[in-house]
């Protein structure tokens, strides 16, 4: 039996006589922890623990809270009825250390809802103030596509309906860089995956439109 294997028996043996005696372990835990000193040490070592393990600790609460919604729920609710002064006080902390910042981000979360609201209310209007705001000289394929990106953006919350014309320039400019393929290339510029190869390396005299000429 390897050591991996033993320390897991050792652990399975713990669990089940955890699993037979609750009465008993609680009440050892409850001696070990009225020793002087030992609570403090307990507390100390825990957080250690979760400022080590921090990433794996909220990975598998998360996991946790989506296998027992309700179980979660209902734990969040006793800590939050048991500690609600505390809650409280330091929400009130926070806020007075950062009420500039609280508030704004409150603001620009309503912002955000009410837009949202409106695009839902008024599909027409969403759909009328896009493309108003898009150059109609453009190509209708494009402006149709750049159009349903934005309403998109903006049923989603990542745009605001004031902020369409703003932000025409950068859904273009995304659009140029995905789709757009007839770019002028420099033929002294290296390419992409190479090392320091040139295109003007790669062409030869069968590439030249001279030849034509003869």
């Amino acid at each position: 039996m390897t050591d991996a294997e033993r320390a897991e028996k050792k652990r399975e043996q713990r669990r089940a006589y955890r699993a037979r005696n609750p009465e008993k372990v609680r009440l050892s835990r409850q001696r070990y922890l009225a020793k002087p000193g030992t609570r403090e040490r307990q507390h100390a070592a825990d957080k250690r623990y979760r400022e080590k393990h921090r990433d794996a600790l909220i990975a598998r609460q998360a996991q946790y809270r989506l296998r027992y919604p309700e179980a979660a729920a209902a734990s969040t609710k006793r800590y939050h009825d048991k500690n609600r002064a505390e809650i409280n006080a330091r929400h009130r902390e926070v806020y007075r250390l950062d009420r500039d910042k609280i508030l704004a981000q409150q603001r620009a979360a309503y912002a955000r809802k009410r837009s949202i609201l409106q695009a839902n209310h008024s599909p027409e209007a969403l759909m009328k103030a896009v493309y108003a705001a898009i150059p109609a000289a453009l190509p209708k394929f494009i402006r149709d596509e750049v159009a349903g990106e934005m309403m998109l953006a903006v049923l989603e919350g990542k745009l605001q309906m004031d902020g369409i014309r703003r932000s025409v320039a950068e859904h273009l400019r995304r659009y140029n860089k995905v789709y757009d393929r007839f770019k002028f290339l420099s033929l002294d510029a290296p390419m992409a995956g190479t090392e320091d190869l040139r295109r003007i390396d790669t062409l030869t005299d069968e590439d030249s439109v001279f030849r034509f000429a003869i």
